[in-house]
């Protein structure tokens, strides 16, 4: 038997938004509200949920299957502040973009310093 409410877990446990799931389906908030609730539930969407959280479609189903616990996404501490990789990835870029631009700044004002010499 389908059990849609594995998909709300896994959302809380991912820390995902709902509305980062139904994008992803191309679903309204409400076609994907029914999915969690049995009434609607297709292959294809059940499919891409399962692509969507990297498990096996049999995971949304009642089975004597033993599964292992979703891994929660990687994550680093950073002044107290839980950011996943993905994040941590974009920060350290804005890091090396501004380190650059300062040093491009530093540069030209050597260069200037030169010519006026």
């Amino acid at each position: 038997m389908f059990k849609g409410q594995r998909i709300t877990d896994l959302l809380t446990e991912r820390r995902k938004k709902k509305k980062d799931l139904y994008d992803y389906l191309d679903i309204t908030p409400v076609g994907l509200d029914s999915i969690i609730k049995g009434s609607n539930v297709r292959a294809g969407n059940l499919e891409k949920i399962a692509d969507f959280f990297k498990l096996p479609i049999d995971y949304f189903f009642d089975r004597d299957v033993k599964w292992d616990t979703p891994q929660k996404e990687e994550s680093v501490q950073d002044e107290n502040e839980t950011m996943s990789l993905y994040q941590e990835n974009i920060y350290l870029k804005r890091i090396l973009e501004e380190k650059e631009r300062t040093i491009q700044i530093l540069l030209s004002q050597k260069g200037k310093d030169n010519l006026t010499k």
